[in-house]
């Protein structure tokens, strides 16, 4: 039969070792409800609601319609069959890395966003132009991993480390056709 221990028992319990000398635990307040607040609801990792993020890739969407252009006209101008096949190749890689941008948009930002026909600068020497889509390209690459860390722990993270992967092997493209 368990009965309540009263003081005497618990000085001999005590005074045997059988329980150490702490100091009896007041109770502890019940909790009140006017002072509770319910737990804020936690936006998990995976969803993305900036709408600078949805600005950055907008601009990249922009852009990769842009070297899209550009590629294809200078394409034209080039000194090889060779090098016209490269651009041509990156003129495709580009029209596909803006329906990408277009797809995250929708998905993640549930944006209609659409790249405007704008007049491309392509009066330039080809060695000027292959230059200049070198530093474009870079600057890409560079907003691309700030991206990369806006977008860590999200389900977007993947997406843009496959863009880069991919905006690598361009660059690298443009390199070779450069040095030739």
């Amino acid at each position: 039969m368990y009965e309540p221990l009263d003081d005497d028992i618990m000085r001999l319990l005590k005074d045997n070792g059988h329980i150490p000398n702490s100091p009896p635990k007041s109770p502890s307040p019940p909790p009140s409800s006017t002072t509770t607040q319910p737990p804020s609801p936690q936006i998990p990792p995976t969803t993305i609601v900036s709408s600078e993020i949805a600005k950055t890739i907008e601009n990249l969407a922009q852009n990769e319609r842009n070297a899209q252009v550009f590629y294809t006209v200078i394409s034209h101008i080039s000194p090889s069959e060779e090098t016209k096949k490269s651009l041509s190749q990156l003129a495709e890689g580009s029209k596909s890395r803006t329906t990408q941008y277009i797809q995250i948009l929708h998905t993640h930002f549930d944006s209609k966003f659409s790249p405007q026909e704008k007049e491309i600068n392509t009066n330039l020497s080809f060695q000027d132009a292959i230059s200049l889509a070198i530093a474009e390209e870079n600057k890409a690459l560079s907003t691309l991993c700030d991206l990369l860390d806006q977008a860590e722990g999200t389900s977007l993270e993947r997406q843009i480390e496959r863009i880069i992967n991919k905006k690598v092997v361009a660059h690298q493209i443009l390199l070779t056709v450069h040095t030739t």
